[in-house]
């Protein structure tokens, strides 16, 4: 890597760790002796989560642990592959990595529904979280995909909801947190680019033909006459989140 790219990753880790820092301040997401399960799928987002994690760790000079947790489809080469080069980097960075199978059902095979993909990755994560004695588990949601999931809960749900930045789950044992829900797609796509992030693809089985993939160009449509639409879906979910709990 050549003295430019260096200054411009410099410079880029600076940025987006201050909208990662203003996430973790106002949404109370890391706290000192936290250990974190950080779910990193493969993709640009859950890698660019990592490096700036561990950025924050040393910038902040915080006490937390952090293991990387990667879901695997077993079965699937591809998913073996990618697991092989995901522990590589991590050896690379010095950070512990563990895989864990993807938790299927008794009547339940690959691929799935979006749905039960979610569902049953986050179940598997929670269970390696717990096995591991993480209290926290950190995912790389980004402020494009709070603004897509408040679009998809009032266009097919008539409800408005984002992504809750924190949120705790069994009597508060283990917390899910969003480190960049403040940090745009774009800017984590050009980090990740000049990383030479990905590493692989996440093994997803409808990710270009779901209704997510819809409401994205939706809103990239709709950003071309109102720039800030997805900082607005934020907060219009974050205002009725609050009124409902006043």
């Amino acid at each position: 890597m050549n003295v430019e790219d260096n200054e411009f990753l410099e410079r880029q880790t600076r940025f987006l760790l201050k909208k990662v820092n203003k996430a973790i301040r106002d949404y109370q997401l890391i706290d000192a002796g936290d250990r974190i399960a950080v779910a990193v799928s493969g993709g640009k987002d859950s890698l660019v989560l990592l490096h700036l994690l561990l950025a924050y760790r040393v910038t902040q000079r915080q006490p937390i642990d952090m293991t990387v947790v990667h879901v695997v489809v077993e079965g699937l080469p591809e998913s073996r592959d990618l697991a092989c080069s995901l522990q590589a980097h991590c050896r690379d960075l010095d950070v512990e990595f563990v895989t864990r199978p993807l938790a299927l059902n008794a009547d339940e095979s690959w691929p799935l529904s979006c749905q039960r993909c979610t569902w049953n990755r986050r179940k598997t994560l929670f269970m390696a979280a717990d096995e591991l004695g993480c209290n926290k588990v950190a995912m790389g949601h980004h402020a494009d995909d709070v603004a897509q999931t408040v679009l998809l809960n009032l266009i097919y749900q008539a409800r408005i909801q984002g992504i809750a930045p924190k949120r705790t789950f069994f009597a508060g044992r283990i917390a899910i947190i969003r480190p960049l829900v403040l940090v745009p797609e774009k800017r984590i796509a050009l980090f990740a680019r000049r990383l030479g992030y990905p590493l692989g693809q996440a093994v997803c089985a409808g990710a270009q033909d779901s209704e997510r993939a819809y409401v994205a160009e939706l809103l990239r449509q709709i950003e071309r006459k109102a720039p800030r639409v997805k900082a607005n879906l934020r907060r219009a979910a974050e205002a009725i989140g609050s009124a409902s709990a006043d």
